[in-house]
């Protein structure tokens, strides 16, 4: 009996910032960069408070294989201006509900959404808009700080997730930082960072396991997403290789 109040209490307790994290995609959709970003940051805090508070003595040691099965995510398409660069637009919403319960062990890979969200909004907000009024230089910084942070977490927790759960918003994210890194000025680096990501492109990723519906992301990336990546890794060489006229 105590197991399964538990269970509905972790359940619970995780509705609220996945709900503060919809809410954020929500507004990224309409354009309203700045809601989103506090709606998103909210639910980090209070996705990490309840972490604290679960969790005996701050013990937050990441998940055991078996808890894999409860990462699920899905995404959501942000219109944007037609760039030079490929950029992943795509905001994820972390899926829960009672039936499924939710562990508290997932809290890592959530944050990591939570975190490449705030990342796609500060991306965002360094468009033409912010170019104007001179903020561009601040935002990408910013959109480069998490979504590196978001990589941090996703490499610490990959040996315990599936491979189709992380590598998505990993490319992701590997991608974006690539392109902000390009627009802050630094091609050949950027160039390194997409190299990151060969080893992620596969044709799996493309596919849906009809016996694996645990991650969620069957739908997060698609063959257009594999092309800019591959495109974004030969226009970032040519720059910074190409000679001088």
């Amino acid at each position: 009996m105590n197991t399964e109040t538990n269970t509905l209490k972790k359940s619970v307790v995780l509705l609220d910032p996945a709900s503060l994290n919809k809410e954020g995609v929500s507004w990224l959709a309409f354009g309203r960069n700045r809601e989103a970003i506090e709606c998103f940051k909210q639910a980090l805090v209070t996705m990490r408070a309840s972490l604290h508070h679960q969790a005996p003595n701050n013990d937050t040691t990441l998940p055991p294989p078996a808890c894999s099965e409860h990462g699920k995510y899905s995404t959501v398409a942000i219109p944007i201006e037609e760039e030079r660069f490929y950029m992943y637009s795509r905001a994820t919403e972390f899926n829960t509900s009672h039936e499924a319960g939710v562990c508290e062990r997932d809290y890592p890979l959530y944050s990591a959404l939570i975190l490449f969200n705030i990342g796609l909004a500060y991306h965002l907000r360094s468009s033409a808009q912010a170019r104007q009024c001179g903020a561009e230089e601040r935002a990408l910084g910013d959109a480069a700080y998490f979504y590196s942070m978001s990589l941090q977490i996703l490499e610490a927790i990959q040996p315990y997730f599936k491979k189709s759960t992380i590598a998505p918003v990993k490319l992701a994210a590997l991608n974006n930082l690539a392109v902000v890194t390009y627009e802050q000025g630094n091609a050949r680096k950027a160039f390194w960072i997409l190299r990151d990501t060969y080893q992620l492109l596969s044709p799996t990723l493309l596919q849906k396991d009809v016996n694996d519906d645990s991650s969620g992301s069957s739908s997060s990336f698609d063959q257009s997403d594999f092309d800019g990546i591959t495109l974004n890794s030969v226009m970032t060489k040519w720059t910074f290789s190409a000679p001088c006229a």
